[in-house]
């Protein structure tokens, strides 16, 4: 009833639930979404490039409840748990779309400013990342939408955010407890939502490239 709503609206720590939740989505998100590109300039030979595309599959292949029960072997439940176990997950698919989005990519841009006497590195992160990178960081923000998602299953391994407290209210049968939370859940989904289109569609609208637009079309 609407009196058990309320007063388990006021003795569950939301605003701390909230908090560990995003938390949770901007860490796993800045590791799935940054290593790649970090691990692509670093080393960007053929022999490396395949090394990585096995490491981004075995790491896809890894569902992150599973990862997290692997991290949870070495150390105690974290927020930086969680995140790890997203984050790895998540590198697989950000590391697999980066190599797609690559794929066929000229390299006229990448010689000309190696021919000026830049570094390997730097070559590579203007002539060949830069061009796509509008390409990439419109896909990563329809990705940050599905971690903020997926924070619900990790959260119960981790033992933090929202997931977990909807995994504790279920066990002591507190239905009004998982009223608030699914309800809260949904909301920050929601934002999160929205907030994620509309920088999908800032990207795709300020980029040249259409090979990623059609395929999240599809």
């Amino acid at each position: 009833n609407l009196i058990d709503i309320k007063n388990a609206f006021f003795e569950l720590p939301l605003l701390k639930l909230v908090f560990s939740t995003l938390l949770i989505t901007l860490l796993a998100s800045g590791v799935a979404i940054g290593t790649p590109p970090i691990a692509l300039i670093l080393s960007n030979n053929k022999i490396t490039e395949r090394i990585q595309g096995f490491i981004f599959l075995f790491f896809r292949l890894i569902p992150p409840p599973l990862t997290a029960l692997l991290l949870l072997v070495c150390t105690d439940p974290t927020i930086s748990v969680a995140a790890l176990a997203l984050g790895i997950t998540n590198i697989g698919v950000m590391g697999r779309v980066l190599k797609d989005t690559l794929t066929n990519n000229s390299d006229e841009v990448y010689k000309a400013i190696k021919a000026f006497g830049a570094s390997k590195q730097s070559a590579y992160l203007y002539g060949v990342l830069s061009p796509k990178s509008k390409s990439y960081l419109s896909y990563a923000s329809y990705r940050t939408d599905v971690v903020l998602r997926e924070t619900a299953v990790v959260g119960i391994v981790g033992g933090v955010g929202l997931g977990w407290q909807l995994q504790e209210s279920l066990s002591s049968f507190d239905w009004a407890q998982v009223a608030v939370v699914s309800m809260t859940f949904i909301s920050i989904t929601l934002l999160g939502e929205y907030l994620c289109d509309k920088a999908n569609h800032y990207w795709l609208e300020t980029t040249t490239d259409t090979s990623l637009e059609i395929s999240l079309q599809s």
